[in-house]
């Protein structure tokens, strides 16, 4: 029997270099697993944030607008922007992602009011107390190890938001 042997030559990858190169590839891929994951979380907290923070500013400028009041109803980790009785904006927290609020002047965690609403001059009152909304909106992730974001309304309504920095959100964003 005569073997023919073929001019032209083979093309393509051994089993031995696919295998070496989905090693390298998978080995790539558990470095960088942890820091993606510490990345999403990062961004589900700013993103809550950033999220309550323009409802904020929506209720005040549409209560200075219509020179009336608009409030935010928070529940739980839900909120609802109303103007008047009409609801123009509902919002939710990501996944895992927490809002509670901080007491900035008995430096506790407390729980957040019902709602907060804007005066026709801007000003922010907490609905529970009819005063003054002094406390910190607070966004964390619990057992996370980033940290967390706050928000200040000042006295003349205007709200702002703060990282805080020590990575405990047990005494807010100090």
């Amino acid at each position: 029997m005569k073997i023919i042997k073929s001019s032209k030559k083979q093309r393509g990858f051994t089993i031995l270099e696919l295998m070496i190169v989905v090693t390298i590839g998978a080995i790539l891929g558990a470095i960088a697993l942890p820091e993606m994951k510490y990345t999403l979380n990062a961004n589900r907290v700013k993103t809550a944030a950033n999220d309550m923070h323009l409802s904020l500013l929506l209720a005040r400028s549409e209560a200075i607008k219509r020179n009336g009041t608009a409030r935010i109803a928070i529940t739980g980790n839900n909120w609802v922007v109303y103007v008047g009785v009409d609801a123009i904006q509902t919002y939710g927290v990501r996944e895992n992602v927490t809002l509670t609020c901080f007491n900035t002047t008995t430096s506790a965690v407390v729980a957040c009011p019902s709602s907060i609403s804007f005066t026709r001059m801007g000003r922010a009152i907490n609905d529970d107390t009819n005063t003054p909304f002094l406390n910190e909106l607070l966004f964390y992730m619990d057992g996370s190890s980033f940290s967390a974001r706050c928000l200040r309304i000042s006295l003349n309504g205007k709200p702002r938001i703060y990282t805080d920095n020590d990575i405990s959100y047990s005494n807010g964003c100090s």
